[in-house]
């Protein structure tokens, strides 16, 4: 949904929910809007946490609690393009918190940024209020 963000049809970075639950002809779609002018790009799902690549605006990491009300929270961020947030293709590309597949919650998530490189970060503070 990247082009949503360049395309200008929406005000700032926005995910979209699609609830399945009730089969593919009665789905639902919420759009969440973060409030930031960045893209936001791969996400990935685990345990009660969503984490995303969000170019400029790097990682975001959103609780799921209140998921079932179209509600995002963000619950932790990691900026690894060190200058302006803004709607272009610089930064965190891509994030894997699929390390330690026994555990709920990940110690190590990784952010590929387009002009960085590689960081290896530990969220724990971000998800252990949850």
């Amino acid at each position: 949904d990247e082009l949503d963000e360049t395309g200008g049809t929406v005000d700032s970075q926005t995910t979209y929910i699609v609830d399945l639950t009730r089969g593919l002809r009665n789905l639902k779609l919420t759009a969440w809007h973060s409030g930031i002018k960045s893209i936001d790009h791969n996400l990935y799902i685990r345990g009660g946490f969503v984490y995303e690549a969000n170019y400029k605006a790097g990682l975001r990491i959103l609780s799921l609690e209140e998921i079932a009300n179209g509600r995002l929270l963000e619950t932790g961020f990691f900026k690894t393009y060190l200058h302006d947030i803004a709607v272009e293709f610089d930064g965190a590309w891509s994030v894997y918190p699929f390390f330690q597949s026994h555990q709920e919650q990940p110690h190590i998530v990784i952010v590929q940024d387009i002009n960085t490189g590689l960081y290896i970060l530990d969220p724990t503070n971000a998800v252990s209020s949850f």
